[in-house]
């Protein structure tokens, strides 16, 4: 059956927004090139070092297998934050005896006595829903169980409970009474005191005994989860090259800050496969969260990129040219480039345009090519004083590098070949955009469509999309035929049908018409210009693109987690909102209606994600019945050194942090920055951030806490916590205005310590 979508827009207006998406994206020819150098080709090298017996289409089919895996492990790490939510509706319930009667009579009730009919009510995606599904789930569980536990009684013990409870006895008494008269009866021998104890208090006190029964299933069942999620993510990255880019992106961060050698610690002390599991067995619940979160976050970032380069890849034949000979050639060389980190310094050679080696001028062009000039400017620095050079083997010159190279490029023809190898190997400037630009147009519709089926599917409706498949669509769909249940899965084909007969011509006439804009393509025939056949194009975004849909889809989930979690643990001592501004008077906080949220786990960076005021506002009220939540603290310690590459401390690690902190040299920012991340390791307060607090006789003493400040979402006012009660925080002096020669005022009444959104260690 056809699947039809009415809000998907028409050709021109979907072209329209694509092309003002791309305008304002950061999604350039640079960052792809970078991504694609940096990410994308070691990956693909890996695959072809590990098979050096595969095809082109070997090397499609494992690519296509990797994506399938990396769809369900998304699948299967975004699901965890609903069982942890469910944790805190079992808590929530529990301490609101009158809240758990209300959901009990709600889901008993013809209203909303199934999934479907909580999904499509006031309640969807509410933490009220969510109580309601969590009830609705254990509901027959809890019956079958009951029958169960009545039939494993003694004789007379269930007839004796339901006389007690017809003739108005307390629950208390009836179990004070059958507890007594089986200790005097059976001593333990029909079934153990605790099994016993169990089933009678779960017959006795009914559904709420038996939620609390429930929590030791759920939190051992969650802490599973969330150890399975970590270490599949963890290896997913490393498979991708996520984690490598990440690692190069912090050195790249942490030595504009003196901190190279700290960035290398950070580096040794990431944890292989194999010991990730001991090093997170000790992190609490809350821990795992932070870094759960930290991962599918980055993996939402970083898979743009890696759609990106996938989609440009099958549009313009790249992984043919990795099996060409000449390609192969100038991957070796730019590997042998990037290794290069000293040479023999006992020769001297000639370096100009006769050489049969390349110059220096050559060198220059060749780094261009294959790197931003960021990246690539730092490498010439360290090369091109040959005086220097001379005097210290351990920099390296240029004829020194050359030399060096010369077995990989005997012959200037050699090189040639390799430098017009590497031009050919991608795309030019113009051909990339015009990928990007199908990417962001087919962003639309996709994202409809994937939304109308999964609505569909939770509606267990499959009248409009084809979800039996055969075992070759299968095969070409997924790349492999998996059992995981958490994935959804489903035909390409209806919305290849729907793509098509809504695009199909105007997107082939107006790709063409760019094609043919570019110079080498200025005389080409439609037979000579790249196809832009929309049935094709469009699976392969699909498949790409599902993934980065659904881990975007539950970000409200694990937001709602982390607030849950702010709200109800203390064994995180900094989480909360992040400010833009606090008032010059200390009383009032300034929040964005795109605001974020930090965290400060045992994990080697502290943890920030964004969403909306209203979100954390609408999730409160339901979960704490208040307006009011935590300020995090000491934002501005992180400005400029971002998230890439989050993993537990090792004891060495931890050692080497106490070090440097004692380093003279360290600039104030350094200093706070490594304060911070020690704090992180040992829980404790960095000096900068404790509280003051004075003694009778006035004196002055830092306390090794820092006292919590508390913002009102609705009106900014900042508050402490004392005797849980929120006291508002006096106002601080303000000094005078600063004004100008006309007594005009040449600064406003507000300051900045905590950063805007973006800033700092944004994932």
């Amino acid at each position: 059956m056809e699947v039809t979508l009415n809000n998907i827009p028409t050709f021109n207006r979907n072209m329209e927004s694509a092309l003002r998406y791309r305008k304002t994206s950061h999604n350039d020819y640079k960052n792809f090139i970078e991504f694609f150098h940096s990410t994308f080709i070691p990956y693909v090298e890996s695959i072809i070092t590990a098979h050096p017996e595969y095809t082109r289409d070997d090397l499609e089919k494992h690519i296509k297998l990797d994506i399938t895996e990396l769809s369900e492990k998304v699948f299967s790490s975004a699901n965890v934050y609903r069982f942890y939510l469910e944790t805190h509706a079992r808590k929530f319930l529990l301490d609101n005896p009158d809240k758990l009667e209300e959901v009990l009579a709600d889901v008993t009730s013809e209203k909303y006595n199934n999934f479907d009919k909580v999904d499509n009510s006031e309640y969807a995606n509410t933490f009220r829903g969510l109580c309601m599904i969590y009830v609705l789930e254990l509901l027959p569980t809890y019956r079958e169980d009951v029958n169960d536990f009545i039939r494993d009684m003694p004789d007379g013990y269930y007839s004796y409970i339901q006389n007690a409870k017809r003739n108005g006895t307390p629950d208390n008494k009836i179990w004070d009474d059958v507890l007594r008269k089986y200790k005097n009866e059976y001593n333990y021998t029909f079934l153990t005191l605790k099994d016993f104890s169990t089933r009678a208090r779960t017959i006795i006190f009914g559904f709420s005994e038996y939620l609390k029964s429930d929590k030791e299933e759920l939190e051992k069942y969650l802490r599973n989860r969330l150890n399975v999620s970590i270490l599949d993510l963890n290896a997913q990255f490393e498979k991708l090259g996520f984690t490598k880019r990440g690692q190069e992106i912090r050195k790249n961060n942490l030595s504009k800050f003196g901190l190279s050698e700290l960035a290398s610690k950070l580096d040794d002390n990431m944890f292989k496969q194999d010991n990730l599991y001991g090093a997170i067995s000790s992190l609490s619940i809350g821990d795992l969260i932070a870094y759960n979160t930290f991962l599918v976050n980055r993996f939402s970032k970083e898979a743009d990129s890696l759609q990106e380069a996938l989609f440009v890849t099958y549009q313009y034949g790249i992984l043919d040219k990795f099996f060409d000979p000449e390609v192969q050639r100038f991957l070796k060389f730019k590997n042998t480039l990037n290794s290069h980190t000293e040479t023999d310094l006992s020769e001297q050679y000639e370096v100009n345009r006769d050489a049969p080696y390349p110059t220096k001028d050559d060198l220059f062009r060749m780094l261009k090519l294959l790197y931003p000039k960021k990246a690539y400017s730092s490498f010439i620095t360290k090369i091109a004083r040959l005086p220097e050079a001379r005097k210290d083997k351990t920099k390296v010159s240029v004829p020194g590098l050359i030399h060096e190279l010369k077995k990989e490029y005997p012959t200037r023809e050699e090189y040639e070949r390799a430098i017009s190898a590497m031009e050919d190997f991608y795309p030019s400037v113009g051909e990339v955009n015009i990928a990007l630009d199908k990417i962001a147009f087919m962003h639309t519709p996709t994202k409809l469509f994937l939304g109308d089926i999964q609505n569909q599917i939770y509606q267990q409706s499959d009248d409009s999309f084809e979800t039996e498949l055969s075992k070759e669509e299968e095969e070409e769909t997924f790349g492999n035929i998996s059992d995981n249940d958490e994935i959804i899965r489903y035909s390409y084909k209806p919305y290849q049908r729907y793509m098509y007969n809504s695009y199909g011509d105007q997107y082939e006439e107006y790709f063409s018409k760019e094609f043919r804009k570019l110079p080498k393509y200025e005389f080409a025939s439609d037979e000579e210009l790249p196809k832009s056949d929309l049935r094709e194009d469009s699976k392969k975004f699909l498949r790409f693109y599902t993934p980065i849909y659904y881990s975007y889809s539950f970000k409200d989930d694990f937001i709602d987690s982390l607030i849950a979690l702010i709200s109800s643990d203390n064994t995180i001592p900094n989480a909360g909102i992040i400010p833009s501004q606090i008032s010059e008077d200390g009383t009032h906080a300034y929040i964005d209606r795109i605001t974020g949220i930090g965290l400060d786990p045992a994990l080697t960076s502290a943890i920030q994600v964004h969403t909306s005021k209203k979100s954390i506002a609408d999730f409160l009220k339901e979960f704490t019945g208040k307006n009011i939540f935590p300020v995090y603290e000491g934002m501005d310690d992180f400005n400029g050194i971002s998230a890439q590459a989050v993993c537990p401390f090792s004891k060495n690690l931890t050692k080497y942090l106490k070090t440097i902190l004692k380093s003279p040299t360290l600039s104030p920012e350094a200093q706070r920055y490594v304060s911070r991340l020690y704090s992180l390791s040992t829980r404790k307060v960095p000096e900068h951030l404790r509280s003051t607090a004075y003694s009778a006789s006035g004196k002055a003493k830092k306390k090794p806490v820092f006292k919590r400040r508390y913002v009102d979402l609705d009106t900014g006012r900042l508050y402490y916590s004392e005797n849980n009660k929120f006291v508002p925080i006096e106002p601080i002096p303000v000094s005078p205005a600063i004004t100008d020669e006309n007594n005009i005022e040449i600064r406003d009444n507000k300051t900045n310590p905590q950063s805007r959104k973006g800033d700092g260690y944004e994932l």
